[in-house]
């Protein structure tokens, strides 16, 4: 594809975990293009991630959820459209997402045409192979530059993180999450208190507990055990300043594990 961009529009509205996996693609956008204005379309937890990118110039929410001729995808389509953006890139494959390029009227639109009712509302669908279960969800998301000529570029993995000299500690930082959000299985308390007790040298590290569980029985786990109880405490900017320093992370949520990455 040999054409100037200057505005491009890049869709990733699902799980946080989906949406951090999208950010290499906008690495390789910013590094082939470097005056291409980038704008991302994400779920509102994503937007927790994309807003602190300093790459991504403006971030769009939209909730899948909602009905397509709802009052706040209509919202949004119009803003779109109001954008005037010379591409499209839809890494979700969803059909709403799909088709909310065309009513954009984005003029070149990229996306996975491995769902034929979905690849007619693509300018360029890329076949993907998702059989392949030795690649990354980074990899698919790379594939649909290839009408860029930038597929199979190395990935640029990384998270802005505002840095906070307050989450530091002398002693080296054992992170660890109780629960998952509904995305896995829970840690058992029993599991965690088991744990901890058998590390050497228990007084060289500063424990911390995480997550949204605010039960009776993990605040009384963390204060019997000298912990930091963190739990239902954190922002997903302060969580992600804390994994950013901590020495070790223990999850059983997609989320943070990604981010640790």
């Amino acid at each position: 594809m040999k054409t100037k961009l200057t505005k491009c529009l890049v869709q990733r509205a699902d799980r946080l975990g989906d949406v951090i996996f999208s950010l290499p693609v906008i690495e390789q956008l910013n590094k082939a293009y470097p005056n291409l204005e980038i704008h991302m379309l994400t779920s509102s937890i994503g937007s927790k991630i994309c807003n602190n990118h300093p790459k991504i110039a403006k971030v769009y929410q939209i909730n899948v959820d909602h009905s397509l001729f709802s009052k706040a995808i209509r919202q949004v389509t119009k803003k779109l459209k109001q954008e005037k953006y010379d591409l499209y890139i839809s890494l979700w494959n969803h059909p709403r997402m799909a088709l909310i390029g065309c009513l954009a009227r984005i003029p070149i639109r990229i996306g996975d045409s491995t769902d034929l009712t979905l690849k007619w509302f693509y300018t360029h669908p890329v076949k993907q192979c998702w059989s392949d279960f030795t690649r990354h969800q980074i990899e698919f998301n790379q594939d649909l530059l290839a009408p860029l000529g930038l597929a199979n570029k190395k990935s640029i993995r990384k998270l802005y993180v505002e840095s906070n000299p307050d989450f530091k500690n002398p002693k080296k930082t054992v992170l660890i999450f109780s629960g998952t959000g509904g995305s896995n299985f829970p840690i058992p308390l029993a599991t965690l208190q088991s744990f901890i007790k058998k590390i050497p040298d228990l007084d060289s590290y500063h424990f911390q507990l995480c997550g949204q569980d605010s039960s009776k029985e993990l605040d009384i786990f963390a204060e019997s055990n000298k912990i930091e109880n963190l739990i239902g405490k954190t922002s997903l900017e302060e969580l992600m300043a804390r994994i950013n320093v901590c020495y070790i992370l223990i999850t059983p949520d997609t989320g943070p594990a990604h981010m640790g990455s």
